[in-house]
């Protein structure tokens, strides 16, 4: 992985998944870009409108945190850096997903309907339209290495597409590998995982698991839960 991509509101969460990303990249040795993005008001007439000094004040907020970030104790490979842009944070953050061998790290809000209860409308919008994956890291959570990774598998070509960033994962941390599929075991052909990660020698370990239930995201909770998951694929 070459880049770990944090946008920030300077928010308890945005905070939260920067310590989270600082974390990975410790691990990836990889660059990590502090993004923020100014949503302007906008006029009919006059397009864009910002009001005097806002825009002055965020900036120097980015690099006042940029610097604070950048002065930790970091390996040498790990650079911090960081974008300031004006437009709407969704379309910006996915233009900067364009970029190859990098993951979107944003902070869960959480907020009403689907995965939005969940995450929050921006996160949840993020992984809809990302080039790239894209990471959401719970209120609160504090990054550790991964010890068991599930992987929410449902459907045979997404599997194949997501084996490269599986493997990456897997073998970075030794983790142990679970594949979980929610549905009927006999509606999903589960022996194809078998097939991808089952004898290869980065994958120290792989548990396969059907679970008969209707609620995607309760059904995976739980699993997690009991299992001690730190790291949901989906």
């Amino acid at each position: 992985m070459r880049k770990i991509i944090v946008p920030t509101d300077f928010s308890d969460a945005a905070n939260n998944a920067i310590e989270y990303a600082l974390g990975l990249a410790f691990f990836f040795r990889c660059e990590v870009e502090l993004v923020h993005i100014l949503n302007p008001a906008t006029d009919l007439n006059t397009g864009y409108m910002i009001e005097p000094g806002i825009e002055s004040v965020k900036r120097k907020k980015l690099e006042k945190l940029t610097a604070e970030v950048a002065n930790r104790d970091l390996p040498d490979e790990v650079k911090i850096m960081s974008s300031f842009h004006l437009g709407f944070p969704i379309e910006e953050i996915v233009n900067l997903s364009k970029v190859q061998d990098a993951m979107v790290v944003v902070g869960a809000t959480g907020e009403t309907g689907a995965l939005g209860r969940v995450f929050g409308s921006i996160p949840s919008n993020l992984v809809r339209k990302a080039h790239t994956p894209v990471m959401i890291v719970p209120k609160k959570s504090a990054f550790e290495p991964y010890d068991d990774i599930v992987y929410a598998s449902g459907e045979v070509k997404l599997d194949k597409q997501m084996t490269g960033l599986i493997r990456k994962f897997i073998s970075t941390f030794k983790a142990r590998l679970h594949s979980v599929h929610i549905g009927k075991a006999s509606e999903y052909p589960d022996w194809h995982m078998e097939a991808i990660f089952g004898h290869n020698t980065d994958i120290p370990e792989l548990t396969k698991k059907s679970i008969d239930k209707i609620d995607v995201v309760s059904a995976l909770n739980d699993y997690c839960e009991a299992n001690k998951v730190q790291l949901l694929i989906m």
